[in-house]
């Protein structure tokens, strides 16, 4: 993590991800609140998983960037 920017790195995510809950959770919430419970699961689970994927993704660029550069 130090070579990737540390807890400045993680501060700025987090920054970001709480700016996000309170622009979106409203609008979100009125949207799910008119799905059924089944359509609701079967919309955010895929979604979580493709941010996992694209997480994942971004890391192992991170990575191979720097073990080329160094």
């Amino acid at each position: 993590m130090v070579m990737m920017g540390g807890m400045r790195v993680v501060s700025i995510e987090q920054l970001f991800e709480g700016v996000l809950q309170m622009a979106l959770s409203g609008y979100l919430g009125k949207l799910f609140d008119g799905f059924s419970r089944k359509r609701a699961i079967m919309t955010v689970v895929p979604l979580n998983n493709l941010s996992i994927c694209a997480a994942a993704a971004l890391i192992i660029s991170e990575f191979l960037v720097l073990t080329l550069i160094y």
